[in-house]
Order: C-alpha cells, then structure tokens, then sequence
C-alpha cells in the first residue's frame, strides 16, 4: 500500500485529512496508479481530529505535502 522503500527527495507526498481515515481506500487507489504511471508520488493518511485542522496542516508543512483531499470532519 505505501511504497516507502521508492521514496526519495523528488517524490510529490500527496494524502487525504479527516478522521477517521485509516478506512479510507484512497491511499490504495492513488498509490496503485501513481505505481502503474510511473508517478515518483506517494498517497498518505493524515488523521486530524475535528477541531484541529489548522493546527494538523500546519504540523505536517515540515514533510512537504504537494496536496490534500479533505474528508469528513472538515468538509
């Protein structure tokens, strides 16, 4: 599901934010075409409690992510 041994400085993190997210199919759906693609990108879940949106994005600015899909509770 998550490709870590191919990650490397050029790779786009890419990931959904909501909570809960451990269920969610995206990182598997993305990470499989970015794979057939031939796309240096990951797919993540970021689990960001309602309330803490901000707070979470700011947080993970360190990695740097390239975009996020919003789900529930944020939407």
């Amino acid at each position: 599901t998550y490709p870590v041994r191919a990650i490397t400085a050029d790779t786009a993190v890419y990931g959904v934010v909501g909570d809960p997210v451990g269920h969610s199919q995206s990182p598997v759906l993305h990470n499989h075409m970015y794979h057939r693609t031939h796309t240096n990108a990951i797919y993540l879940p970021f689990r960001i409690p309602k309330g803490e949106l901000a707070a979470g994005l700011e947080a993970f600015e360190a990695i740097p992510v390239s975009g996020y899909s919003v789900t529930i509770p944020h939407k």
